[in-house]
């Protein structure tokens, strides 16, 4: 005999299966104004920015 939690677990298996790929979340929320500088670029910059800060004391 199955153990319950073993058919609960391939009915959701089956479920998931079902509703097919998962899509990966998105960088950054939408941008609505299309002039605006890129996200990814300034997102890169800041990081290099910060990572300078952090190595330096004050």
């Amino acid at each position: 005999m199955a153990n319950p939690r073993d058919v609960e677990v391939q009915k959701l298996l089956k479920k998931l299966a079902k509703a097919g790929p998962v899509k990966p979340p998105g960088e950054f929320g939408k941008t609505y104004d299309k002039t605006a500088p890129k996200r990814a670029e300034e997102d890169h910059d800041n990081q290099a920015f910060f990572k300078e800060m952090k190595r330096r004391e004050f």
